[in-house]
């Protein structure tokens, strides 16, 4: 069970298609946030009790679209699972 398991969309987050709130993705993000800067490319290793508390890689993948505009590779290794994207940078150019 994830700390967001609780929460629905509000009002606001129904109406534009969100499929998650904005808190978890927020949340999820946080965890694969390059430090440089949040537009930047995200080579990041996620653990899976971090994984399980956001509420699994695709709350990450979900939260990497939502804030870069595009998913994520995922790929499983030890100890986690390892983000790979471009960046909204790259993403989206701005």
């Amino acid at each position: 069970m994830s700390d967001f398991d609780h929460l629905e969309l509000n009002e606001n987050e129904r109406a534009v298609g969100m499929i998650r709130p904005q808190a978890q993705l927020e949340a999820a993000f946080e965890l694969v946030k390059p430090a440089e800067h949040w537009k930047a490319p995200i080579d990041a290793v996620v653990s899976e009790a971090d994984l399980e508390r956001v509420g699994g890689v695709a709350a990450v993948d979900n939260a990497i679209a939502h804030f870069c505009g595009g998913g994520a590779e995922a790929h499983y290794v030890e100890g986690g699972v390892r983000f790979i994207a471009p960046g909204y940078w790259a993403i989206i150019g701005a």
